[in-house]
């Protein structure tokens, strides 16, 4: 386990110099939640978890970070909200965590980074819940839902982050607020021990409120501002995703110079004697005259020296981890393949327009190939990979990464003993008799291929069901001189390799983070088909088909022309006669199906029943949960999946 000393000045988490970190491993704990969600009513997936693991699946890191320090996202004003960031979480499709001792919503992590350039430094990052924890409402009653697709909207929450960022480096009043509120989050309301001259230092901090109040404070602020946009034009702002790893090289130097206290400590004494020599008496005492490096204010001035270059630092270097998206995900949805080959690749990026909505997680330890175009049966690397899209940190000249394995182990483990959660009681009563009616309807219609379990690799023909092909086209386009399989394989490879050897895991552990699967064994293919999964809880997975862009079952089961064409997603209101979103709700983003891979039309099965059928059959899936899913029939239109699909040329 990693050991991490207690920091004295209470901005130097966010520095470099003297915090020393064991390379065995990392934290692996979280915020605190229970399984009543904080108030929700909690469905049969929650009641399956204990507390522990709970708090595990909420906040648990697995490596994924926006390499920005957690108490620096904490302390950011929304310019939308104005408020805290991480205040009003909705907005951003997250579910608040009222247990959390940080006010964190679910699937936000802030774990110590494994990134050797912030040794000692905890970062902003997501695990998979953010995505596979959702919390839906009726009737002012909520309901969570774990392992369900969530209403996640990471391109609104990374948009508004860089705007936040850049009005708070750029705008004084912002600065001066967040400077004030990144202090007491960093002292937890509490005077540290031994903090040399805190009192001195709060005084100043005081007196700058109320800045109008003498001409000395009005000048010293005005000087401070021109001295801070000085150091602005004297030290420009790093893209961090061309600083290396190693320690030993020039520009790994250079950014621990940046940040190293006595850099800025030194910057910040000589700015003080440049700040009108007239005032420094009645601004800070005699002890200013003489020597203006030791008085308090010097250490106050360093820390916003320092806060200001990192905060323009992550200006620079966030826009790079998202590439220019051509379709927006909106809640629920992301084009994960898109984002992820585009980070690994960014000289030949392909285009992010085949979103995808995140798939339940209960029974999936069940399949034995994974996504929607079955193309890997590595758990391992596929959670890696996931990890990597949602913003891992790597350096591709020496593979090391902030992945962490072990906890991705963990929450693979703890996400398998998940169960398909049954109709809520807080929901209007399941009509028993027409359910009945509609089980012989889903036999029928849709068990042919929604097998509860099946050992066979069956693919299904893109023509055949019809929907938005995007997806699968695109994993399909070349890289290189072969398939993108080819390329990316050992490129997840590697980075297991590094992680594997950072966390010290012997062989006979590797072959369990494994799965039982041994490397030789391990297949990333390219099928060009649909892959296809039960329908347990079917009810709890809106929006429908593989894009989200069918809001109810109620409307899969209409002729594609009759399906809406543009709805309200992002909201949590629950409409259980149609059975999904309701679209009378109005949410926080539009779907609109006539963008790229946003076509809502194609499975066509069961789109001729009459209106007693179909209600019938909604009233029955409704029952597919807990365990509810019937014996299917073994036979259906699949075909045997590829081992391999040459691409196209681009």
């Amino acid at each position: 386990m990693a050991v991490f000393p207690r920091v004295v000045h209470p901005l130097s988490i966010l520095l470099l110099a003297g915090v020393v970190a064991c390379r065995g491993g990392a934290r692996e704990g979280g915020g605190r939640s229970t399984s009543d969600g904080g108030g929700a009513d909690s469905a049969q997936a929650a009641r399956t978890l204990s507390a522990a693991d709970q708090e595990a699946l909420y906040h648990l890191g697995e490596g994924s970070e926006l390499i920005i320090p957690l108490n620096v996202a904490r302390a950011l004003r929304s310019v939308a909200t104005g408020k805290p960031f991480f205040e009003d979480p909705e907005r951003f499709g997250l579910v608040t965590d009222p247990r959390s001792p940080e006010r964190l919503p679910i699937g936000v992590t802030g774990d110590y980074t494994l990134d050797t350039r912030f040794t000692g430094t905890r970062m902003l990052g997501f695990n998979c819940s953010a995505c596979h924890v959702n919390q839906i409402t009726y009737q002012g009653k909520a309901v969570r839902l774990d392992g369900a697709p969530a209403r996640f909207f990471a391109d609104s929450l990374q948009h508004e982050l860089l705007a936040d960022l850049k009005h708070t480096a750029t705008n004084w009043d912002a600065f001066w607020r967040f400077l004030k509120d990144l202090r007491a989050i960093e002292r937890g309301g509490v005077p540290r021990a031994g903090e040399s001259g805190l009192a001195q230092a709060e005084e100043l901090f005081a007196r700058l409120d109320d800045r109008d109040t003498t001409e000395a404070e009005r000048a010293f602020v005005a000087g401070l501002r021109r001295a801070l946009a000085e150091d602005s034009l004297r030290n420009p702002a790093v893209n961090l995703w061309d600083v290396p790893w190693d320690s030993a090289s020039a520009a790994h130097r250079a950014l621990r110079e940046r940040y190293r206290d006595q850099g800025a400590h030194d910057a910040a004494a000589r700015m003080l004697q440049r700040l009108l020599p007239e005032h420094r008496r009645e601004l800070m005492g005699a002890a200013a005259a003489n020597d203006a490096s030791t008085v308090p204010q010097a250490q106050s001035i360093h820390d916003w020296i320092v806060v200001l270059r990192l905060l323009r630092d992550r200006i620079a270097s966030l826009p790079h981890q998202q590439p220019a998206i051509l379709t927006v995900g909106g809640p629920g949805r992301v084009d994960a393949f898109g984002v992820a080959r585009n980070k690994i690749y960014p000289r030949n990026t392909v285009p992010t327009n085949a979103p995808v909505s995140y798939p339940f997680l209960w029974g999936f330890g069940h399949t034995a190939w994974l996504h929607y175009d079955a193309n890997t049966n590595s758990v391992m690397e596929r959670n890696l990979g996931q990890a990597l899209g949602v913003g891992a940190v790597w350096d591709p000249r020496t593979f090391q990464s902030t992945l962490n394995p072990r906890n991705l182990h963990r929450l693979e483990m703890i996400t398998r003993t998940l169960t398909a959660p049954a109709w809520p009681a807080a929901f209007p009563p399941i009509d028993e008799a027409k359910a009945g009616e509609g089980r012989a309807i889903f036999v029928q219609q849709c068990a042919g291929c929604h097998q509860p379990e099946s050992s066979a690799d069956v693919c299904y023909r893109l023509s055949d069901v019809g929907t938005d092909s995007l997806r699968p086209i695109n994993f399909a386009l070349a890289e290189g001189r072969g398939n993108f399989t080819d390329s990316v394989a050992p490129v997840l490879h590697q980075l297991k390799v590094q992680a594997y050897k950072l966390f010290k895991i012997p062989a006979d552990s590797q072959m369990i983070l494994n799965g039982g699967l041994p490397d030789s064994q391990v297949v990333w293919r390219t099928t060009r088909m649909w892959g296809v999964r039960p329908l347990d809880g079917v009810w709890a997975t809106a929006p429908y088909l593989h894009n989200g862009s069918v809001p109810t079952l109620y409307e899969l089961l209409l002729p594609p022309g009759r399906r809406s064409r543009r709805f309200s997603l992002g909201q949590s209101e629950y409409d259980p006669v149609h059975v999904g979103y309701s679209t009378a709700a109005r949410g926080i983003w539009t779907f609109d199906a006539s963008l790229p891979g946003n076509d809502n039309g194609g499975h066509t099965y069961g789109t001729q029943l009459s209106e007693p059928e179909r209600m019938a059959l909604l009233e029955y899936l409704k029952t597919l949960g807990g365990g509810g899913t019937p014996s299917a029939p073994q036979s259906s239109a699949g075909v045997r999946c590829p081992s391999r699909w040459q691409p196209r040329a681009r």
